[in-house]
């Protein structure tokens, strides 16, 4: 069952095989919260961690945050600072900590949310 919030545009299959590749090619860790087959106990810990980010709004810088859960997302927006980018990218909805004043980055296909 897919989310109605409209910030969840991609609901094809696609998306994590690409994230995927691209934190391999990047060197990037993938967490556990959606991506990993950890063992139970390493699972419960890290889901822990990252609801108490999402909550606090203490994201790491080093982390790009991908949402599929819209209560997540919506917790997300709400606790992000100002200095966090926060939008949709080509039709993902995304965190990524500290980049909102980025004067070098390209944008393309972002919208801010």
């Amino acid at each position: 069952l897919f989310s109605s919030n409209p910030d969840f545009k991609n609901i094809d299959g696609w998306l994590w095989r690409d994230v995927g590749v691209l934190g391999q090619r990047f060197g990037w860790r993938l967490n556990s919260f959606y991506f990993g087959r950890s063992p139970d106990k390493a699972f419960e810990v890290e889901n822990q961690e990252i609801q108490e980010r999402l909550t606090s709004g203490d994201f790491e810088s080093t982390v790009l945050y991908v949402f599929i859960g819209s209560d997540e997302w919506e917790l997300a927006k709400q606790t992000a600072g100002p200095e966090d980018l926060v939008g949709v990218l080509d039709g993902v909805p995304v965190i990524a900590p500290g980049l909102a004043a980025c004067s070098t980055c390209n944008f393309e296909g972002f919208e801010e949310r």
